[in-house]
């Protein structure tokens, strides 16, 4: 009789030295983005709780459809106006996270098996939510959301096959 197939996670990435160029990449922060929104922390936080395949977003593209219209042009400075049409076009825009301070996000407390964290969130969280449940596959731990007014958040485990 055959073994029953088993689900594997890629090798979880092990602590770079102090002082390496990788240990400085592992503390600079890192944002997952996802459709509406963001979650950011240092990237090290991010490789000890998804694959590295999933890092640094889920870069889901949205078809945007924009409609036919005309604009008005001038060749010339003070020459004639003419009216050109602008065809319809389909493009793809991704999602992104604000640069500002300002738009920094709310604070979420992490609790993961490994430690506890900070991470700022923006967008729905509900959005978030859908995020981390659907890519279950990748999670190398469990973890908890916190938010700053004490919502809780989960757990959320990661996926598992009983063999």
């Amino acid at each position: 009789m055959e073994a029953a197939p088993r689900f594997v996670l890629p090798p979880r990435p092990s602590l770079p030295e102090p002082g390496t160029k990788e240990h400085e990449r592992w503390c600079r922060e890192e944002a997952l983005v996802y459709e509406g929104g963001s979650f950011t922390t240092a990237y090290g936080n991010l490789a000890q709780m998804w694959a590295p395949g999933e890092l640094p977003a889920a870069t889901v593209p949205k078809v945007i459809t924009r409609a036919s219209y005309s604009a008005k042009r001038t060749n010339t400075i003070g020459g004639e106006t003419i009216t050109v049409p602008v065809p319809a076009k389909d493009y793809m825009r991704y999602p992104n996270k604000r640069g500002g301070s300002a738009a920094a996000g709310a604070a979420f407390t992490v609790v993961a098996d490994d430690g506890t964290f900070t991470a700022r969130v923006t967008g729905d969280i509900q959005t978030l939510i859908k995020w981390i449940t659907e890519h279950r596959m990748q999670q190398f731990q469990a973890f908890t959301l916190y938010s700053d007014s004490g919502a809780q958040y989960g757990p959320f485990t990661p996926f598992a096959i009983n063999a």
